[in-house]
């Protein structure tokens, strides 16, 4: 129970109640993909057989396999908090067994409702439990190892995949990644300019997270699936505003990059203060601009983890409120328009919490998050996700028809429309893109198109956007709090 009970240690801050460790699978060659058999051995294609007349499982449902596996094996979430994770039990009479993960929205991006499930193949005795993250399996008196995929089968529309091991993570080695500095990277602000800057993070996950091969579609599994997939949306992103003229700075949790990394809460909290203490003096006919995206595993208390860049675990938690939004709002001075952009699980949670004191006293504030307050964020190997639609597909789009394709509303507004295109069981299972504006109508600073925007509230986008319209002079300056005629239908 060693590694159990180092997963389930409290880890610093309440706050990270809710959040889940994902366990991880190793690549077999070390080149980024597995190789693996193209069917399950007999024994574990007769339990998935058995499994999957015994439990109803979804068409498109992605089943972990292992075993056989010694008799009173335990199966145990993986948490990262000081809560009691899911637990589910085998028998300790003798038998073979194995043990299933039951995951039908498999590319949901971090912890979302699986099952976790036994077989005797003997007697066709099982039990099952539902649970909200990867499991650990705890083997009686065995060490534990990461686990290895070896093989995969498509049994009746559901994908099967046989992984070795139990779970535990192997760290990377890091030694050449430096820490993100806390004091200013730009020197002394500069009087009278115009700044506009740009803090890209990803938060990282356990090394290494395990991907699927499906047939028809060239996807392995891959030693970077979810923190390497984090991390080049964050470096996505970040070239895109660059190309917009902010200057750009990378945080990363990934031992795949060079970018600096964070050590803790308090280290997130200290460069949040340095990058608002970057901003020169309030200058004349412009706002200073500040562009915040993170990719990361969230919660729906609105807390983010960020893992140790060696991709161990526990992570630790970053308030989106307290960490971010108030601390910028007691350290940016008044003439800073910032851009939030979250792409995490339950990241709408974050618009549950009133930002009227930011929008009072800042020139702005925008929000946009990839999913809503009780759903997870997608992040799939075979069809876009939201970051995907919104650097790409949103690149060419007019949706507000001011004449500027691909500014940032745009790009928001295709992400939604993107999810119609999304097979039923992936559309049902990514919540909708939200967003938040303050509500004096400005635009979403000088990556919008459009001088006039309306406020957005969760309330309106629980729905699909409406066709909107704006009167505006062309030109005209995007940061002053200019309220416009707006109409919508």
């Amino acid at each position: 129970m060693k590694n159990v009970l180092r997963l389930a240690v409290p880890v610093g801050i309440a706050l990270l109640a809710a959040l889940l460790v994902t366990c991880d699978v190793i690549d077999t060659d070390g080149d980024g993909t597995a190789q693996v058999a193209e069917e399950l051995p007999p024994g574990a294609r007769a339990a998935a057989q058995a499994m999957a007349g015994l439990v109803e499982i979804d068409e498109g449902a992605v089943v972990q396999v292992t075993g056989p596996v010694p008799p009173g094996t335990s199966l145990i979430e993986c948490v990262a908090s000081g809560g009691a994770p899911v637990e589910l039990d085998l028998p300790s009479t003798p038998g073979t067994y194995y043990v299933f993960l039951i995951d039908e929205t498999p590319f949901s991006l971090g912890g979302h409702p699986v099952r976790y499930a036994w077989l005797e193949t003997g007697s066709q005795a099982f039990g099952y439990v539902d649970a909200a993250g990867r499991m650990f399996i705890d083997r009686p008196g065995t060490d534990s190892n990461p686990y290895v995929l070896e093989a995969r089968e498509e049994i009746g529309s559901v994908y099967f995949v046989l992984l070795a091991g139990d779970g535990d993570p192997e760290p990377a080695e890091i030694s050449g990644k430096a820490e993100s500095a806390e004091g200013s990277l730009l020197g002394a602000p500069s009087d009278g300019e115009c700044q506009k800057l740009a803090l890209l993070f990803d938060g990282g996950d356990v090394r290494v997270t395990w991907g699927y091969l499906i047939p028809g579609y060239n996807v392995y599994a891959a030693v970077t699936y979810v923190a390497g997939e984090m991390a080049a949306e964050a470096d996505a992103v970040g070239e895109w505003v660059g190309g917009k003229g902010f200057s750009v700075e990378r945080v990363s949790q990934y031992w795949g990059n060079d970018h600096p990394l964070l050590r803790d809460r308090n280290h997130f909290r200290g460069v949040i203060r340095r990058k608002a203490a970057e901003f020169g003096p309030c200058p004349e006919g412009c706002c200073h601009e500040l562009f915040i995206f993170i990719a990361a595993h969230g919660s729906p208390a609105g807390v983010l983890a960020f893992y140790p860049a060696d991709g161990s675990e526990p992570p630790w938690g970053v308030s989106v409120q307290e960490d971010i939004l108030d601390l910028l709002r007691e350290n940016l001075p008044e003439c800073v328009k910032v851009t939030l952009f979250l792409h995490a699980c339950y990241a709408g949670s974050v618009l549950e919490t009133s930002n009227a004191n930011f929008c009072d006293n800042q020139c702005g504030l925008t929000i946009l998050t990839t999913t809503t307050k009780d759903k997870p964020a997608m992040g799939n190997p075979v069809y876009d996700d939201c970051i995907d639609d919104f650097l790409e597909d949103g690149a060419t789009k007019d949706h507000d028809s001011d004449g500027v394709k691909g500014d940032i509303y745009d790009r928001y507004v295709e992400m939604i429309y993107q999810l119609e295109k999304l097979p039923v069981t992936l559309s049902n299972a990514q919540g909708v893109p939200q967003a938040y504006h303050c509500p004096e109508g400005t635009s979403w600073c000088s990556l919008d198109g459009s001088a006039v925007r309306p406020p957005q509230t969760p309330a309106q986008l629980e729905v699909q956007p409406r066709t909107v319209s704006f009167q505006h002079t062309a030109g005209e300056d995007a940061c002053p709090r200019t309220v416009g005629t707006i109409t919508v239908s």
